[in-house]
């Protein structure tokens, strides 16, 4: 898979991002993290959050964890009121 995605990136981003979003592999890091940033470079940072979430949790990899992180301290979720 590593070698396969440049491929696709070299085509153009669009088809990069169609088949990245294909992969429900969260256990390749390395993968995801470039996945991310073009997600990101395309301002899909919703589709990029969720990635990173998933890896953080499947492998616990110091980048996406950072990059969850960060999200969510710059966009705290919203507060549930108690009835």
């Amino acid at each position: 898979m590593q070698d396969y995605f440049p491929a696709l990136q070299a085509r153009g981003y669009e088809v990069a991002i169609h088949y990245g979003l294909m992969v429900s592999d969260f256990d390749d890091a390395k993968f995801n993290r470039v996945l991310c940033r073009i997600l990101n470079e395309n301002h899909l940072e919703k589709e990029s959050y969720q990635i990173s979430k998933e890896v953080s949790k499947s492998t616990g990899d110091s980048w996406h964890t950072d990059q969850v992180a960060l999200h969510d301290a710059i966009n705290p979720p919203h507060q549930k009121s108690r009835d």
